[in-house]
């Protein structure tokens, strides 16, 4: 009669760093682990290590998520222009290349556009596609303004009263995108002519991207601002052909 077997339990033998005894490598009272106990630990251990993964991912999910709403209230869009979006946009007949040059310079990159000034009677979407680039800017994390230029004239007079002309002028210098819509709808002073020409000329220099909007032809705008935009030759013109906007989106 053949035997049989006696099963055996597989075990490990585990030693804690913490309880290693200094005279002997091994201990007669180190814990013993078997091999099911071992994997369920195991186990354990790559939950308690998920979560923490996970905890990290909406850590971060959550900054960025309040990093855009900071980056959206320093944008200033004004009120009512959350549909604004280049997925909104209804590119009508002669609204193509204006589209195509706007969502090129607000997704950015090594060759794209840096200037662009979009050139048309009022409403055919030239507003639009300046916030939407705006808001395209604060999607991908990147700080943009927006400022209707009668207002931006508004507040750099206010700031001589509230000493705040420095920061004011500053930051419409330096933001990395600048909107500038309707240029051409202020009253022509020499003050107000020197304040636009200064902030032009300053990203000009520096080649900081500008979006600018107008009701005016290339020809009608102030000289020293007709030569920047011109002259930009990583920038674009484009003139607006459509009809009204708004009028031939509804058909």
């Amino acid at each position: 009669m053949t035997k049989k077997k006696k099963k055996t339990r597989t075990e490990l033998h585990v030693v804690r760093p913490s309880e290693q005894h200094q005279e002997s490598p091994l201990l007669e009272d180190a814990e013993i682990w078997s091999v099911g106990e071992l994997t369920s630990r195991l186990k354990k251990a790559r939950k308690r290590i998920k979560k923490l993964e996970n905890e990290g991912y909406q850590f971060e999910a959550a900054e960025a998520k309040q990093r855009k709403a900071r980056l959206m209230e320093f944008c200033e869009l004004p009120a009512g222009t959350e549909s604004l979006t280049f997925e909104n946009f209804n590119q009508i007949p002669g609204t193509e290349e204006a589209y195509a040059a706007a969502l090129d310079l607000a997704r950015g990159g090594a060759k794209a556009l840096l200037w662009l000034t979009l050139v048309a009677p009022p409403d055919r979407g030239k507003t639009h596609l300046a916030i939407a680039a705006c808001r395209q800017r604060v999607d991908q994390t990147e700080p943009a303004l927006y400022r209707f230029v009668p207002d931006l004239l508004r507040e750099l007079r206010k700031g001589y009263d509230n000493h705040e002309y420095d920061e004011r002028f500053e930051r419409y210098c330096e933001v990395p995108l600048l909107v500038l819509d309707d240029l051409g709808a202020e009253n022509q002073t020499p003050w107000v002519q020197e304040q636009i020409d200064s902030i032009i000329d300053h990203r000009y220099v520096r080649r900081l991207p500008l979006i600018i909007t107008t009701n005016l032809r290339a020809d009608q705008l102030a000289p020293r601002v007709r030569s920047r935009i011109q002259r930009a030759t990583w920038g674009k013109v484009v003139t607006v052909t459509s009809g009204e906007y708004r009028l031939e989106k509804q058909v």
